[in-house]
């Protein structure tokens, strides 16, 4: 797409008026509206030096669609995300970028985008497979893009020379994730495959199809045990390397109660995205995150972040692993998060919450070479379900001092554990403290801003609750509590006061 500058020429002593004419570029990752719907993003270029003060806006007629900033970006292409203001249609789109680049000054560039006919707004995500008598089941984990409700959704698994080789049909609308479980009359090859979808968006008369590519291999292989609608432990991978990781940096997964979950590593983005399946209701995910990065042990950081859905922060709401955008080359860490249910949002309680369901992730990558660069991610996520063993959890929540009486503790017991008592009063004088009877030795590790301190102990555990923070118990037994605690009992407004604090056991 050709790029006309519009900047002025560079000082005398900066590069040529050649070299700066072609430094900064930009155009969109994709010419599909549902894709730039479901996630906008810019490339850009920056062909010599550094760029700093990066901003993409991206008009059509004078309208602004979209636009996003990075406060610096290398040498090389890199993904800045977008902000919509609007629903992206077929037709041309001016992309503009702006920017100071090293040598050059400030730099102006523009390129016309043609946006084709959308795709079926619906995206997919591969769950794993197993095998069940001899032939292959596929599950795939479909959502609606932008509050669209498709309906006489059919979806066909294709092996790489087109033919169907799995297909099934989905009843009424898709109106939140939902499974389809592709099941094939033989046992199939790992190898690359399409999953072709096809059916009418919203009211529309005629039908639409989308198309993704996946990659069935070992790694998204799952447990006959995890391949129910509401499993209790799962655990999904994403595994790659090479020039290309379309078809394999995506993992689906269910979140039991809350929705439905995606494991993503790819060069451009390393995150866990969260699509609640109750867009009414109040979600947390407390992360507590260890990482290192570019290969030096000074590049460490430890941190708490807390990401949420609320009527501010649309369908959906991601954590991710990167520390720095575009992202380190090289990287490697975990994080351990606790996903709870706040209940319906704004209200000062909820007669009855999720139970919460704990997500492990560990990565390491290298993007160093782009012909060679690798991701390998894992996730294992743990729910109390119907038909659970050994997981436990125990909840208070409260909006307002007015809501507190009444709700502010609770008492479980907790399977393979002990019993639990959690207290989270109103007012600064008020008790916020958890107790867990462990019969031995346990170590509570809490974890506050960037700092985690661990104590040992012998019986049962009594420790404050953080006012934003996580708890760990370690047993000797095994067995492991996480808990999440945020509070807040200070503000003049009595109603800006509350609490939530939820608490999860696994036992072996």
């Amino acid at each position: 797409m050709p790029l006309v500058a519009l900047a002025a020429a560079p000082p005398a002593s900066a590069a040529g008026p050649a070299a700066c004419r072609t430094a900064l570029g930009a155009t969109l990752a994709t010419t599909d509206p549902t894709v730039l719907q479901d996630r906008a993003v810019s490339r850009v270029a920056v062909r010599r030096g550094t760029a700093t003060g990066v901003r993409v806006v991206v008009t059509r007629g004078g309208r602004t669609l979209a636009s996003g900033t990075a406060a610096r970006l290398p040498r090389g292409t890199s993904n800045v995300p977008l902000k919509l203001r609007g629903t992206p249609g077929s037709g041309a789109v001016r992309v503009r970028v702006t920017g100071t680049v090293a040598g050059c000054g400030t730099r102006r560039a523009s390129t016309t985008v043609r946006l084709r006919s959308a795709s079926l707004p619906v995206r997919a995500a591969l769950r794993g497979s197993t095998e069940v008598n001899g032939r292959t089941v596929v599950r795939v984990l479909l959502r609606p893009v932008g509050g669209t409700t498709p309906r006489n959704v059919r979806v066909q698994l294709l092996d790489a020379l087109g033919a169907k080789v799995a297909s099934t049909s989905l009843k009424g609308r898709l109106v939140s994730p939902t499974e389809a479980v592709l099941r094939s009359s033989s046992s199939l090859p790992t190898g690359r495959y399409r999953v072709a979808i096809t059916g009418r968006p919203g009211t529309a008369r005629t039908t639409s199809t989308a198309s993704q590519a996946v990659q069935l291999s070992k790694a998204t292989q799952i447990e006959p045990s995890a391949a129910t609608a509401d499993p209790s432990r799962q655990r999904v991978a994403v595994a790659w390397s090479g020039a290309s990781s379309a078809g394999r940096d995506v993992a689906g997964f269910v979140l039991p109660g809350i929705g439905y979950g995606e494991l993503v590593c790819s060069t451009g983005t390393q995150w866990i995205r969260v699509f609640p399946t109750e867009q009414a209701r109040e979600q947390s995910m407390l992360t507590w995150t260890y990482r290192s990065w570019d290969g030096d042990s000074q590049n460490a950081e430890k941190a708490l972040r807390e990401a949420l859905h609320t009527q501010f922060t649309g369908r959906d709401f991601n954590e991710g692993f990167n520390k720095f955008q575009p992202a380190e080359k090289q990287s490697t860490g975990e994080f351990t998060a606790l996903l709870s249910d706040r209940g319906p949002i704004g209200a000062p309680f909820a007669p009855s919450l999720v139970a919460p369901v704990r997500v492990h992730v560990t990565w390491a990558w290298d993007f160093r070479d782009p012909s060679n660069a690798r991701c390998n991610a894992q996730a294992e996520v743990v729910a109390q379900t119907a038909g659970s063993t050994g997981v436990g959890s125990a909840q208070v929540l409260w909006r307002g001092d007015a809501a507190a009486a009444g709700r502010d503790s609770t008492v479980s017991d907790l399977p393979g554990v002990g019993r639990i008592q959690v207290v989270c009063q109103a007012t600064p004088s008020g008790v916020r403290t958890v107790r867990i009877d462990v019969p031995g030795a346990s170590t509570l590790t809490t974890r506050e801003g960037s700092v985690d301190t661990a104590v040992p102990y012998t019986g049962p555990v009594v420790t404050s609750l953080p006012n934003n923070g996580q708890l760990q118990i370690d047993t000797a037994t095994g067995a492991r509590v996480l808990i999440a605690s945020r509070w807040k009992v200070n503000d003049p407004d009595p109603t800006q006061n509350s609490c939530a604090v939820a608490a999860q056991s696994v036992a072996p």
